[in-house]
């Protein structure tokens, strides 16, 4: 549409002042169609107008004979909603005009102030302007539309605690609950653990992160979140939310059946160490003790005699490492039987202790087994590696029924992130994984290595 097809209403009361702006918008040099001008003194002729013709800029005196200030722009506006609309004042009322034109003028003149050149220029700005508001309206629609009806759940968060501004159904439908109930709630409100504080970086333009949460019917699920702000100077982010729980739940079952043929596999090797080549290599130490052997080969005879025996130490320690039968007697049991193996070798002191709150009965919702692998392999390994002289192995439960272990080695620890060394954490943490537990290995050069594993123990109300 070119500016002479501009339509324009003028509503004004004055005819003196009517006549002068009907003229300076169709002298020489105008931009504008005096066919395409109408006047009216009233809100009532006005939207009697309406019915035969359509305008695309509104010249709006605020006090007629029907309306007076505000009310009467207000009424303009709900009627002509995409219209650009001018306001033509005889009034300076500051408040009045920062009022109107929040709510949508395009403008707001002095009467006093009126020329031919300020009235063709602000029309022009006012189309151009009415115009964006246009394709920006269609375009929020459009995404409006996407955004509700994407299939993966999506919402619009604002500040650094992530608070919801708008969610879509797909979103209500993962945290099973009713769209208006997340609003103005943060993401942090549906963590798992209510302790653990989550830290947005809003220098950052885009973040992914894995978050553990709890839907509105308790529910826990595993998402990732990816977030995606504005622009660079707003606080606003629209992110999309990837539900992980079944891949999770997916790949731990597959872990935890490698796990599981993998642990059948060594219970095979150790009953085969135990009753095949221990057994053998006892009955060749009875064998050997029948041999009668001349005195200068007293000091060999010794020698091997001590090669049977410690071989047989060995596959014995092997067929127990694969295979502890203290642990039967349950996991405390366990561990104090591998601790007092390790104090009887004399290489280091591994001190233990258990906190009066824990029994046994703490562990009865825990896989013990791969529990005491866990810890079974960090003991070995802080043995093996640290370079101290004691080891400390800590049991204890807090009011809320939370166990906490924890293994020091006060050893000479090392660089994480390095690649030496990794697989056996790497081991240990798919192990804690497998086991639904938490907990993580922490090590620094010269600080020792630790490690934590908490998990709810069964509470049992008395």
């Amino acid at each position: 549409m070119t500016y002479k097809e501009t339509r324009i209403i003028l509503v004004e009361d004055d005819p003196m002042f009517s006549q002068m702006i009907q003229f300076q918008l169709t002298t020489s040099g105008s931009d504008f169609n005096s066919g395409n001008i109408q006047h009216v003194v009233s809100l009532y002729d006005f939207e009697e107008m309406l019915s035969f013709f359509l305008p695309d800029v509104i010249l709006l005196d605020l006090n007629l004979t029907d309306s007076m200030g505000l009310d009467t722009y207000m009424r303009v506006k709900n009627k002509c909603p995409n219209c650009a609309i001018i306001i033509l004042s005889g009034s300076d009322d500051e408040e009045l005009s920062a009022k109107i034109v929040q709510n949508g003028a395009q403008d707001y003149i002095l009467k006093s102030d009126v020329n031919g050149r300020l009235l063709n220029k602000a029309i022009h700005y006012s189309l151009e302007r009415m115009r964006q508001q246009v394709v920006l309206s269609e375009s929020e629609r459009k995404f409006r539309g996407v955004f509700e009806n994407s299939p993966i759940p999506m919402l619009t968060v604002r500040g650094s605690n992530f608070a919801i501004q708008m969610a879509n159904k797909a979103f209500s439908a993962l945290y099973d609950g009713q769209l208006g109930s997340f609003y103005g709630r943060s993401l942090s409100d549906f963590r798992c653990k209510k302790d653990e504080e989550l830290v947005f970086d809003l220098a950052l333009n885009k973040m992914s992160m894995e978050l553990c949460q709890v839907t509105h019917e308790g529910n826990q699920i595993h998402v990732e979140l990816i977030a995606n702000k504005l622009n660079s100077e707003s606080d606003l982010y629209i992110c999309q939310i990837i539900d992980k729980t079944e891949e999770l739940r997916f790949q731990q079952e597959k872990m935890k059946l490698i796990h599981v043929a993998q642990e059948n596999e060594k219970h095979k090797i150790a009953r085969e160490i135990h009753d095949g080549l221990a057994q053998n290599l006892v009955l060749m130490n009875l064998l050997f003790e029948s041999f009668e052997f001349p005195n200068d080969q007293k000091d060999q005879r010794e020698n091997f005699a001590q090669l049977i025996k410690s071989t047989i130490d060995e596959a014995r320690g092997i067929s127990y490492t694969l295979l502890p039968p203290e642990l039967e007697s349950g996991l405390l049991h366990g561990i104090k039987h591998m601790i007092n193996r390790i104090n009887n070798l004399k290489t280091q002191d591994v001190h233990l202790t258990i906190n009066n709150s824990i029994s046994e009965e703490d562990f009865d919702q825990v896989d013990r087994f791969n529990l005491f692998r866990i810890m079974q392999e960090f003991i070995n390994n802080s043995v093996k590696y640290s370079q101290s002289e004691r080891i400390d192995v800590s049991f204890d439960k807090d009011e809320a029924g939370i166990v906490k272990i924890i293994i020091d080695d006060h050893g000479i620890g090392f660089d994480m992130n390095q690649p030496k060394g990794t697989l056996g954490i790497t081991n240990m943490m798919n192990r804690i994984k497998i086991a639904n537990l938490e907990g993580a290995v922490k090590s620094e050069i010269g600080k020792g290595t630790v490690l934590e594993i908490y998990f709810q123990s069964i509470l049992i109300n008395k």
